[in-house]
């Protein structure tokens, strides 16, 4: 949770992340919360959008972002397949 809000960091320990997220990997848990935290700073950044709950045209809006955004490097769609 390097790039989130570092009140967050503190809510850690009260939260079972083994029995919340299943038998994941650390490497899957690491790969999603950097995507929750992707969305959360896009969402953040826009006037009157909601994190939770998020509406659909919302998501579908950040899911054309990451497609413009990955677009000029050549980047394959593994970030919207992540995302989604």
């Amino acid at each position: 949770m390097d790039n989130c809000d570092p009140s967050l960091n503190a809510l850690i320990p009260d939260v079972k992340i083994d029995s919340a997220l299943g038998a994941s990997s650390n490497a899957t848990i690491q790969k999603y919360s950097q995507e929750w935290c992707r969305w959360k700073v896009w969402a953040s950044s826009k006037v009157g959008v909601s994190m939770i709950p998020a509406q659909p045209l919302t998501v579908s809006l950040y899911l054309a972002h990451l497609v413009q955004e990955s677009q000029p490097k050549n980047q394959p769609a593994s970030a919207v397949k992540t995302a989604v």
